[in-house]
């Protein structure tokens, strides 16, 4: 009697095991659509790519610590610049920046390039925004900023900093910026946003307890932030206007032309996909947990992972690619869409049923 009530409880356990896994099945296929959309591949060309590759505005770059190179979308060099001594770092923006030394060059979209500056100090980050450079280094576990107007007048030198920097985000007309920044207190993780004109003059501070800044943004005025736990919306007198809890977050991106923010989240079961409006969260759509990555491109969002590329619609996600091989980025141009993979570029349209 015992053996039997064993191997039923044995039973009914790997029952219910069968019914969970069958429920997250069902759970996760029920958020892809039937194909609206379809990718039709066109041409699969060989380029020579190096350590690092990725799409830059309509192009590709791929580099090493020596050599630059620049394709087309048709496989084509359009520039390269090659040097003798190694780069301690290149960091891809709006423009590239590669740091030797204490030296920074700069090179453009056409691959002209600038010395812009000397830093005796380790750089730790270098992006652009608007009409600036932005350039943190670390001395001494001490952080240091420098904002230098296009191409390299220096405007602002905040020099070693007491907290350690998250991220600094310029305003349209880059009057001001926020700079985001973190300090430990009696063993409790505190973020720092600080409202600054840009020659360095601080407005306002607010402090976020046990949570890390991720990015800020620029909203009609007003500050947006994101943290590992919250998003907020703060106008640039420092008053608090919303704020809305968040799981984890896994990628975000932004519509510059619209303003709306998109962000990726981990949820239990399944990933979600939240659509932010004038600082509002406006639409939850769940996204199957195997995609982490989010991209939104000409209008259009894209959830993906290493081989695997969909876009949203209607609240589900539609099938574009499914590859062995690892997908190092892809871009789409007027219903094309390249893919980029190791030493080779796959070019096809995406086509509307």
């Amino acid at each position: 009697m015992r053996k039997k009530f064993i191997y039923m409880l044995i039973m009914f356990i790997i029952a219910l095991i069968l019914l969970f896994v069958l429920y997250k099945y069902q759970g996760s296929t029920s958020l892809f659509s039937k194909n609206v959309y379809t990718y039709v591949q066109k041409s699969n060309i060989d380029i020579n790519t190096l350590k690092n590759s990725i799409f830059y505005e309509n192009n590709i770059i791929s580099y090493n610590d020596q050599k630059l190179i620049c394709y087309d979308v048709a496989g084509q060099i359009l520039w390269e610049n090659e040097k003798n001594e190694f780069s301690d770092s290149i960091y891809i923006s709006n423009n590239i920046y590669r740091v030797y030394g204490n030296n920074v060059e700069m090179y453009d979209y056409e691959g002209n390039k600038q010395d812009i500056i000397k830093i005796d100090e380790q750089i730790i980050s270098i992006q652009s925004q608007k009409d600036k450079t932005i350039i943190i280094t670390e001395t001494n576990n001490k952080n240091s900023l420098y904002i230098l107007e296009y191409p390299n007048e220096l405007v602002l030198n905040k020099k070693d900093l007491e907290n350690r920097i998250l991220s600094v985000s310029v305003s349209d007309k880059s009057e001001s910026f926020i700079l985001s920044s973190f300090y430990v207190d009696n063993g409790l993780l505190i973020s720092e946003l600080e409202f600054n004109l840009i020659n360095g003059t601080s407005f306002w501070k607010m402090d976020l307890k046990d949570e890390i800044v991720i990015e800020t943004y620029y909203y009609n005025n007003n500050i947006f932030a994101i943290t590992d736990k919250n998003i907020y919306l703060i106008n640039a007198e420092g008053k608090l206007l919303r704020k809305d809890s968040i799981s984890k977050l896994l990628d975000y991106d932004i519509d510059h032309n619209k303003e709306n923010i998109y962000l990726l989240v981990e949820n239990e079961a399944n990933n979600e996909l939240i659509e932010v409006i004038e600082g509002k969260i406006k639409k939850r759509i769940m996204i199957p947990s195997e995609f982490n990555k989010l991209k939104l491109i000409e209008d259009k969002i894209y959830v993906f992972n290493n081989k695997t590329v969909t876009i949203v619609n209607n609240g589900k996600v539609n099938l574009l690619w499914n590859s062995k091989e690892d997908i190092l980025d892809f871009y789409v141009l007027n219903h094309n869409m390249y893919m980029l993979f190791t030493n080779k570029l796959i070019c096809g349209e995406i086509i509307s049923k």
